[in-house]
């Protein structure tokens, strides 16, 4: 008898803990976190980043960190856009580019990519020769 006893005294006592009320821990995770959301190539074909930076995410920043190619963090992956292709303007139908004449279909596909927003979407896009392309960003994982 005297062991029911000790367990109904430990039992009402409980186990210790305080009641309290719910403790906020900020945010739920976002998923693939934020910032521009850039299209790289790895084993020759697009891979995306999310790249870490302060600033605005708009088509133009994403396009000239896209230029710029990969960092040192990103070191996997590679570009198919040449060395010296600059961005000259962005309006919302047409993307024009400057320096090397000729830009891949791959390297035409990371721009139509990266300047959409969800990486999803077609873009009409001006090559330094005059030529005026048109690329589809393909579906992606």
């Amino acid at each position: 008898m005297r062991w029911l006893a000790a367990l109904a005294l430990l039992l009402i006592a409980g186990c210790g803990i305080q009641n309290s009320d719910a403790i906020d821990a900020g945010p739920a995770p976002s998923g693939l976190g934020s910032g521009p959301r850039l299209f790289f190539v790895k084993d020759g074909r697009l891979q995306s980043v999310v790249r870490q930076v302060e600033g605005f995410d708009d088509v133009t920043t994403r396009l000239r960190l896209l230029l710029a190619g990969p960092i040192d963090e990103e070191r996997d992956l590679t570009t198919a856009l040449p060395a010296g292709l600059r961005l000259v303007s962005v309006a919302p139908d047409l993307i024009t580019l400057t320096g090397s004449a000729t830009v891949p279909r791959l390297g035409l596909q990371q721009v139509a990519c990266t300047a959409t927003y969800d990486g999803r979407g077609l873009r009409r896009i001006k090559l330094p020769s005059g030529v005026v392309e048109t690329a589809l960003c393909p579906p992606w994982p």
